[in-house]
């Protein structure tokens, strides 16, 4: 199985997140319209996902851009960015991603062709990041969790909700590679991760719901993140929860 996400030549490969765990179907998205359509059908979902395929969504539009002169260029890059807001309007990932591709825009005095060539490498900077703040955190939440231990996630929190490597189920995969081979979870979240789970040896140890046994350790990603704030990536939202911010940070 690829990532959640990534580019293949020119265009962006994400997983039909609506077929699984039955069917491995894969889309390729050429056009930013593409993208916002898969973000709006939930081809695509997760709150870190989300916020990397608007990036990346924003890319491939302006590269494809005909407009003449960097003003009207400046008008496309907005419609775009719009379009892309209009998907998911409660999503705070996806703000944060189209906000930082703004500011590159913004930053980027140049012609055009550089402009949309930064806003590439940028949304794969933020592909990037993504897979190296989770890791980061499961690091952290592996340190933690005892041998033979007993997890409980929430949510969707796999692999298939961020770029490619899961935040709260990403302290179980950080624990058995580890070595703690004991290692079990329960998910309460999406059957749909079993593929990704499958590939990675851990289907076996992982569990829908709860059961009467008592589990080790509650993997809740916000208690995580005060061990992952040297990355300087992430904030926790202990106020203001529920309304969306300018330049707040993603969620995990």
């Amino acid at each position: 199985m690829l990532p959640t996400i990534d580019w293949q030549g020119d265009a962006i490969v994400m997983v039909d997140q609506r077929k699984l765990p039955g069917q491995e179907i894969y889309v390729r998205c050429r056009t930013a319209q593409e993208v916002a359509r898969a973000i709006r059908t939930m081809i695509i979902r997760g709150a870190p996902a989300i916020g990397v395929s608007a990036a990346m969504g924003i890319a491939p539009g302006m590269q494809r851009s005909t407009a003449k002169g960097t003003k009207q260029f400046a008008v496309e890059f907005q419609k775009t960015c719009d379009m892309m807001a209009a998907t998911r309007p409660t999503a705070v990932n996806l703000f944060w991603a189209i906000d930082r591709m703004k500011r590159v825009f913004a930053e980027a005095a140049q012609a055009p062709e550089e402009i949309a060539n930064r806003l590439e490498r940028e949304s794969r900077l933020i592909h990037d990041e993504d897979v190296a703040s989770c890791k980061t955190m499961g690091a952290f939440g592996a340190e933690v969790v005892p041998d033979g231990g007993r997890v409980l996630t929430h949510c969707n929190a796999g692999a298939l909700a961020t770029a490619g490597y899961g935040s709260a189920l990403g302290v179980i995969r950080a624990a058995v590679e580890k070595g703690k081979r004991d290692a079990a979870g329960r998910i309460r979240g999406h059957c749909s991760h079993l593929p990704h789970l499958a590939r990675q040896g851990l289907a076996g140890r992982i569990k829908r719901g709860l059961r009467a046994r008592p589990v080790e350790a509650v993997v809740a990603v916000a208690v995580l993140l005060l061990r992952a704030l040297a990355l300087q990536r992430v904030e926790i939202h202990s106020r203001g929860l529920g309304r969306r911010r300018r330049g707040r940070s993603p969620r995990r």
